[in-house]
Parts: structure tokens; sequence; C-alpha cells
């Protein structure tokens, strides 16, 4: 049985394919995908569901803008050295903790709220990986991969 998600999914996949193939029209596609992602629920989280207070958590996050550019390279682009440094001279530093106390759903929660497309570019990453049999380039899978990035991070925008 198919459901509503795999549906947009498979859409999805064949505007994203469309695009990097037959036409560089971006409306299709960015439509798509966001309302895939409305699906998925990858706009959304749980401020209760949070290990901190989510005003003091922005507000931190503001006197700390490299904590953004940490949670926006995504997964994948985050070494170790870097959730290190979330956790030494973000968690600690202003919540007092010891590095041991921090869990990782600790820095799962800071990154989250650090970068709140972070789920997009998630499922921008799933369109990629499910698209890739129908490419025949890296060219062409590089494009996809470039345009996917952008439009998680630019939900609402035509021109990329």
């Amino acid at each position: 049985m198919i459901t509503v998600k795999d549906l947009h999914m498979k859409q999805t996949v064949k505007a994203a394919v469309r695009y990097v193939i037959i036409t560089d029209d971006i409306s299709d596609l960015r439509d798509r995908f966001n309302n895939l992602c409305e699906e998925m629920g990858a706009d959304e989280f749980d401020t209760d569901a949070l290990e901190f207070d989510i005003h003091s958590l922005v507000e931190n996050i503001q006197k700390e803008p490299w904590v953004k550019n940490i949670a926006s390279l995504g997964a994948e682009k985050r070494t170790w050295s870097y959730i290190e440094n979330v956790v030494e001279n973000f968690i600690c530093k202003y919540w007092q903790m010891n590095k041991e106390e921090v869990t990782t759903k600790m820095v799962a929660d800071v990154l989250k709220v650090a970068d709140p497309l972070s789920r997009r570019h998630i499922v921008a990453q799933r369109v990629v990986i499910e698209s890739i049999s129908e490419l025949q380039t890296k060219e062409q899978l590089g494009k996809l991969d470039r345009i996917m990035d952008w439009l998680a991070m630019n939900p609402k925008l035509l021109k990329y």
C-alpha cells in the first residue's frame, strides 16, 4: 500500500529528475519539495521536547553565531571537532555543565534550533538518493545535489 508520503516522494523525485535532465524550471520542483517537507513534518519541531528552554537557547545562539554555521553544515559535513566545539564552547559555557553531562539529544536540540531547516536538508538528501538511478552522469547528480541543498535553505524562492 502506497502512503501519501511515498506518493509525495515519488512526485518530488520525478520533478527533480525532470529539472536536471529536461528543464531548468524550478517552480514545480520547489512546490513538490515543499509539499513533501510539509507531509513529513520537516518544518516543525516540538519546543516542549527540547532539553533547553527555547527562549534562552535562541538568545544564546544569537550571542554565538558560529553555532548556526555548524548547524547549517548538515550532518554529513559535521566533524567530531565541530560537535566538541558545540559541547564545550556553547552548552557547557551557557548551562554550566561538565562535558560528561551533555547528551547527544542536547547537542541535537541545539543544532535543530540553530538550523531550523536541518530536517529539510535530510529530506533533500533523500530526494537526491532516490534520484540516483534516474540520473546518468556525475554532473547531473551534482546539479541535483546543489539545487536540493539550495531548496532546503530557501523554501520560498524561485531564482537559484
